[in-house]
């Protein structure tokens, strides 16, 4: 289904999704593919079709359903983009990560309340904003053609809406999940995970949790106004000391022998991997959907800066 970027929309809330949810969408929500046009390129989104919410509720699949996209191939301006066309102003943005220390909980979903950015760049290299151009070859609508007029994104309250957050705090209070009251995320472009002196200096920074998405996509709102929090869930840990395996090893001779068991050992890796995101989908789950049934939309707390509508 195309959906056509000129008509003016309803204020709508909506949730991105990761790695998590890489086979399968959240159970008991229809969804119907919706296509956008944006000067990135199309951006396919999915509409709750079954949602009780007067507000519509739109899902991202940013690696693809089922998972095709690699995260420093997600095109996250287009999806920005779309989302401002569909008048989003509640986006739930999600992500599977790796914990930095010893005391922050896997397999629980927690709130993020800060980010760690200071490259400010998207995974090609391109600074991570929306004002990348003065001038654009598709005919914008007049959504867009305001939102993009380029200016400097001053964080008067933070990337992440407080009023947004009380809501999401809400849901975590009903499901008994505790609340971690300051969880700041790093942000590491990926594709290949992250050494353990790069996991040392993230953690030195002050982050306890890392991934390699969320950040580009939390930036990218705020340019466009549009309202964000982040849950995430850790599945292993990424310590600066210690194997960030999943699994325990040893160091061992490498004879024919002992190179058959580290073959096996990469394959229980990968096994392991997997059963963690899927603990992950589960923990995500009933939160996403409680999200996109009862979330509503907030007023934007920062403000874009335009020298061209400062009076003299």
């Amino acid at each position: 289904m195309s959906l056509p970027s000129r008509v003016p929309h309803k204020a709508s809330v909506a949730v991105t999704l990761g790695s998590a949810f890489s086979k399968k969408a959240p159970k008991g929500l229809e969804l119907e593919p919706i296509c956008i046009a944006t000067p990135w390129g199309k951006a396919k989104l999915y509409k709750v079709a079954n949602s009780v919410n007067p507000h519509p509720g739109y899902i991202i699949f940013r690696h693809g359903l089922p998972h095709e996209t690699l995260p420093h191939l997600v095109n996250y301006r287009a999806y920005a983009a779309a989302l401002k066309e569909l008048n989003c102003a509640a986006l739930l943005v999600t992500s599977s990560v790796g914990v930095l220390d010893e005391i922050t909980p896997l397999n629980q979903a927690m709130l993020v309340s800060d980010l760690l950015m200071p490259d400010n760049r998207l995974p090609n290299g391109d600074l991570c904003t929306m004002f990348d151009r003065l001038k654009h070859d598709l005919p914008l609508s007049e959504t867009l053609q305001f939102a993009l007029k380029p200016g400097h994104l001053v964080l008067k309250s933070g990337l992440f809406s407080a009023r947004l957050n009380e809501q999401v705090s809400q849901i975590l209070k009903v499901r008994n999940i505790p609340l971690i009251h300051e969880l700041t995320f790093a942000y590491a472009p990926g594709p290949r995970t992250k050494t353990k002196a790069e996991n040392h200096y993230w953690r030195t920074l002050g982050a306890q949790v890392n991934s390699m998405s969320l950040g580009p996509e939390v930036i990218l709102a705020n340019e466009l106004e549009i309202p964000c929090s982040a849950l995430v869930v850790g599945h292993k840990r990424s310590l600066a000391n210690k194997s960030s395996s999943l699994i325990e090893t040893q160091t061992t001779p490498q004879s024919s022998t002992q190179l058959s068991l580290e073959t096996s050992k990469v394959q229980d890796e990968v096994i392991a991997m997997s059963q963690s995101l899927s603990q992950s989908h589960s923990e995500f789950e009933s939160l996403i959907v409680n999200f996109i049934q009862t979330a509503s939309p907030v007023t934007f707390e920062n403000y874009i800066y335009r020298f061209s509508e400062v009076k003299s």
